[in-house]
């Protein structure tokens, strides 16, 4: 079970962004069974302001990658596109997110608000948000 209130006070709020990313982290981290914190590396392509660079935090709580590591970049970019790394095995998992989904999500976000739009984004399936390309 998620404890809303720790990922809250890492993140100082939550949001769709976020949540967004927790979701492709855990997602790519057991589609490459990672080990987390140093067995991951993290480059994520997105705008280079919030809300969507939130994601990263998102990314450094479901993944243990952490910038004080060194182990997750931020490339800023207009497209959303994360690739997640095993250490070990050399594995990648890209995951990339359906052209609709940012769109979505700030309309979810008007709507709802930070808790909201949270909820929201953490109760999609994942394949309507994000698909992992080759």
């Amino acid at each position: 079970m998620l404890n809303w209130e720790s990922i809250r006070g890492f993140h100082g709020h939550l949001g769709p962004w976020l949540v967004m990313g927790m979701k492709i982290g855990w997602a790519a981290q057991e589609t490459l069974k990672a080990r987390s914190h140093f067995g991951i590396e993290v480059t994520v392509w997105c705008p280079d302001a919030p809300p969507p660079s939130c994601m990263v935090d998102g990314l450094q709580w479901s993944t243990g990658a952490t910038y004080g590591k060194r182990n997750i970049l931020l490339v800023p970019s207009d497209a959303y596109r994360v690739e997640v790394r095993n250490k070990d095995t050399g594995d990648t998992a890209v995951a990339v997110l359906h052209p609709d989904t940012p769109g979505k999500v700030k309309d979810w976000y008007d709507a709802l608000g930070d808790e909201g739009s949270s909820q929201k984004v953490w109760n999609t399936p994942n394949d309507d948000l994000f698909t992992f390309v080759p």
